[in-house]
């Protein structure tokens, strides 16, 4: 998804916020999270501190200066269909298993393969926001649970336990809903 960046007055962002963690908490018990450091945290804290909180504490929090995680999609536990906030179901099939999922036709026209993104029952999409001087940044990104587990963008480091948010240029099957779900709150 590219970057958007709009003036703070250009996105209802309460609106997004509400919607989204009531969707998402069909998801995940916690759909929306503040972090001050995306390479590294615990998301047992997160847990705890967002579990309940409220849009307008999430808000007034993100307004501080901290990295405000929005979930999109949940992990992939239903393999291939993910379920996402939008009320749809995508399915993330790399182009290896063509075959397997679709009959000698192959995969329908306009089928978006899922060749780099790889989700895990510990890891999402969803949006990245910031917010510096007035003016908020939404970026994709993934979230890992467990970003030392073999998903995660440092999963060669087992020492210790950790979650991660890595940005996402290219999300692939999720580009476009997580465009047009966000049109929705941007003026």
């Amino acid at each position: 998804m590219k970057e958007y960046k709009c003036a703070l007055e250009n996105i209802n962002l309460k609106g997004f916020l509400k919607e989204s963690i009531a969707a998402g908490k069909k998801i995940m018990s916690v759909p929306a999270f503040l972090v001050d450091d995306i390479s590294k945290f615990d998301f047992d804290e997160c847990f705890d501190e967002y579990e309940e909180a409220s849009v307008e504490e999430i808000y007034n929090e993100f307004l501080t200066g901290k990295h405000l995680f929005v979930l999109f999609s949940d992990g992939g536990v239903n393999y291939p269909d993910v379920a996402c906030i939008d009320g749809e179901v995508y399915q993330t099939i790399d182009e290896m298993e063509e075959e397997e999922y679709f009959d000698e036709e192959g995969a329908p026209e306009g089928f978006v393969f899922t060749n780099k993104l790889r989700l895990g029952e510990t890891s999402s999409i969803g949006y990245l926001l910031t917010y510096t001087d007035g003016e908020v940044t939404i970026q994709s990104a993934q979230f890992y649970l467990d970003a030392t587990g073999g998903l995660g963008p440092n999963s060669f480091a087992h020492l210790i336990r950790y979650s991660a948010i890595e940005l996402r240029e290219d999300v692939e099957v999720f580009e476009q809903p997580l465009e047009d779900y966000l049109k929705r709150f941007v003026k």
